[in-house]
């Protein structure tokens, strides 16, 4: 993630990662998940953009991400009632979660222990971009596990 002008800066206690930085013009956060074994498992980007052009900047990475890696497998894209597109009120409808705007790249479900991609826009108006890598489910299961050990 240095590559990509993110800063290292520091391991938490589950050995992950931790970046700060600035990608595509914006200040941006990244954390890298990584196994006992010390393998990336899973990616976060967090890209912190202005909120009126959180939807222009979400189109942007779909377009960069679809170059890279091919048309999404599916993508979401819609806004709620009382909302639509063009109505002056689209980043209040994404705020409220009355707005949708995502898309994945691979297998979400890693039936096939393929990784994915994916790409959004939070409810806070930033991106968030994640890579899974074919062995994220079972880490996931094992960190879940680690949290609810006390239980």
């Amino acid at each position: 993630m240095t590559q990509q002008g993110l800063t290292f800066t520091n391991v938490d206690e589950d050995g992950d990662q931790n970046f700060k930085g600035t990608l595509m013009g914006h200040s941006a956060t990244a954390v890298a998940l990584m196994n006992p074994a010390g393998q990336l498992v899973k990616t976060i980007v967090l890209i912190y953009v202005d909120d009126v052009k959180a939807r222009q900047e979400y189109r942007d990475m779909k377009e960069v991400l679809t170059t890279k890696y091919g048309a999404p497998g599916k993508c979401f894209e819609y806004f709620k009632s009382p909302y639509k597109e063009g109505d002056g009120y689209e980043e209040q409808a994404i705020k409220l979660s009355k707005a949708v705007f995502m898309c994945f790249w691979g297998d979400p479900s890693h039936a096939a222990r393929n990784a994915s991609i994916s790409l959004e826009i939070t409810t806070k108006l930033n991106l968030r971009v994640e890579y899974e890598g074919p062995d994220w489910q079972s880490d996931f299961e094992r960190r879940k596990a680690k949290q609810t050990k006390a239980f």
